[in-house]
């Protein structure tokens, strides 16, 4: 028995070396058609790209695994920098001064307290309802709006999420606050717009995949491309009990943004940024 596990060991071992030397090598092929691209002028667009890694492979993208795609992405990106496109981030937030609605109670006052430390001079606002709260930086009258997003008890909070997207409000910072049964609430502070900053260290993204690829691929492919997956949950659509919502937490202080929007152009998947934030403690 013992000779017969440590021969299946060995082979074992074998394979994985043989799988580590292809990944290397396929790399590598990547690495030289990102150099070929940078060099073409007529190549610049994700179409472009989804061509290149097609002809390589001689299939259909969809016909092959989203994680080899991936692996594509963060090569032509590392060597192509934004070429290919980027998320629509407006101009870094360089405002000193923040009003801030909310519903006040001790919780979201000791957020506000968090939040305000980001700013020279910030004042708060208050309101009744978070339907009002989220309106006001919608019409423009606050810059920032704070609502709870995550519970570590009740997990995602889905209705303050729908709530966000409703009005098309983006999480520019979170943090956490203790409850008094013990459990943890994570409010985000919102605003209008994606804002691009060197502290961002988060990314919320909801996406809708289409049939051919499985959620855990999707993750290994995030995965691939140096992002950590904090959390995740998923819901059937409200017109689909088939088809669902993937919502996950990303952190990216290692991860190639500009890999992530290729991947997720040139696949055609469903997304929506919710935002690029830092998180306080």
């Amino acid at each position: 028995m013992e000779d017969e596990i440590r021969i299946i060991k060995d082979n074992v071992s074998l394979l994985l070396g043989k799988s580590e030397n292809i990944t290397e090598l396929m790399r590598e092929m990547y690495r030289e058609a990102a150099l070929l691209a940078k060099s073409s002028r007529d190549i610049s667009t994700v179409d472009d790209a989804v061509r290149i890694f097609e002809r390589i492979h001689g299939k259909n993208l969809c016909d092959k695994s989203i994680c080899e795609f991936a692996r594509f992405c963060l090569e032509l990106t590392s060597v192509c920098a934004n070429k290919f496109g980027a998320f629509p981030f407006v101009r870094a937030d360089s405002r000193s001064f923040a009003s801030i609605a909310y519903m006040q109670n001790s919780y979201s006052d000791a957020a506000f307290r968090k939040f305000a430390s980001r700013f020279k001079k910030a004042s708060a606002i208050y309101f009744p309802g978070f339907r009002e709260v989220c309106e006001d930086v919608y019409y423009g009258r606050s810059t920032h709006a704070i609502v709870p997003v995550y519970s570590s008890r009740d997990g995602h909070l889905l209705s303050f999420r729908k709530l966000i997207a409703k009005h098309e409000l983006k999480i520019a910072c979170e943090c956490s606050v203790e409850m008094s049964d013990d459990t943890v609430m994570r409010f985000a502070l919102l605003q209008k717009g994606l804002i691009l900053s060197e502290n961002h260290t988060h990314l919320d993204l909801s996406v809708i995949l289409p049939d051919h690829i499985k959620e855990g691929d999707f993750i290994a492919s995030l995965e691939a491309l140096s992002g950590r997956i904090v959390t995740v949950n998923s819901t059937p659509l409200e017109y689909s009990d088939e088809k669902y919502n993937v919502s996950l937490q990303i952190d990216i202080s290692e991860m190639n943004t500009n890999a992530l929007f290729l991947l997720l152009e040139g696949t055609q998947i469903s997304y929506d940024l919710l935002g690029f934030y830092s998180v306080l403690d």
